[in-house]
């Protein structure tokens, strides 16, 4: 995305609309791109984190590497991106290339001698073994996470179950209810 390209252009415009009067003057500050939200009817996305917002962003300004989640990007690319978008905060790019890194789908694309890529989807460097085994571990920990979530929304939506009587077991039950319903109050 070249300084006179057109799509630049519409992704300042983009930004400065989620900027609202902070960016009236038709450039963008840094520290107020992502105002804080308190409800969602301020953005017609529907996004409160102002991370999510920098990261459609970045993925429309880069679909030939941060759109693909497949691919592993280049280590240091918040450099590039801070050389191409110097508008753009830089801590809330950590924040979204954060939340990019740690899916699950990019964390599986982490194999030992896979490319990695830069923002225009060149491959410029491999990926480590070490670097593999930190992706696994971490997969690891986020299956473990979802497991946990499931199991503990489990526990809490499932009723107990009734214990099933056999024949003595109701008919002893039906002689209590009788009993209790002659007694006097």
């Amino acid at each position: 995305m070249a300084i006179g390209d057109p799509s630049r252009s519409a992704t300042i415009a983009y930004f400065n609309s989620l900027a609202g009067p902070a960016a009236a003057n038709g450039t963008i500050e840094p520290q107020s791109v992502f105002p804080e939200r308190s409800s969602t009817a301020d953005n017609a996305e529907g996004s409160v984190d102002p991370a999510i917002d920098a990261l459609r962003l970045l993925r429309s300004a880069f679909p030939a590497s941060i759109a693909r989640a497949s691919l592993p990007l280049r280590r240091g690319i918040c450099a590039d991106i801070a050389e191409r978008l110097p508008e753009l905060d830089p801590a809330i790019v950590d924040r979204a290339l954060a939340i990019h890194v740690g899916h699950s789908a990019y964390l599986r694309s982490i194999a030992a001698g896979t490319a990695r890529v830069d923002l225009d989807g060149n491959e410029v460097d491999v990926v480590t073994v070490a670097e593999a085994a930190n992706a696994h571990q971490r997969l690891d920990r986020l299956a473990w996470r979802r497991a946990a979530r499931k199991a503990a929304a489990s526990k809490v939506a499932a009723p107990p179950e009734a214990k099933r009587l056999s024949i003595t077991g109701l008919r002893a039950a039906a002689r209590n209810r009788a009993a209790r319903a002659s007694a006097p109050p």
